[in-house]
């Protein structure tokens, strides 16, 4: 079925514009959380990463298992959307 697409088509914009805006939106969110707070959702972070199917399931049970291994792994991530969201920040200042 491709219900959105016609939709989405009509208010036109594309699917990979969608993504784009979403993923712009996520990161500018993720830039503006401290870690604490990341730190203090990191249950239901991994919980929506598994049921959106973003995460392998040998990762989804290792970091269920392993809740240090899981906050260094969002760590790193959000360490690296910071820098990403501080770089879109500065190439937008220009």
């Amino acid at each position: 079925s491709d219900g959105l697409a016609p939709l989405m088509e009509s208010m036109g914009m594309s699917i990979e514009e969608e993504i784009a805006e979403a993923t712009h939106i996520a990161l500018e969110m993720i830039s503006n959380s401290d870690w604490e707070r990341i730190y203090n959702k990191r249950g239901e972070i991994l919980e929506s990463l598994v049921i959106g199917g973003n995460i392998s399931a040998e990762d989804a049970a290792l970091y269920k298992n392993d809740d240090g291994a899981w906050v260094k792994e969002l760590r790193f991530i959000w360490d690296e959307l910071q820098t990403q969201a501080r770089e879109s920040a500065k190439s937008n200042e220009l």
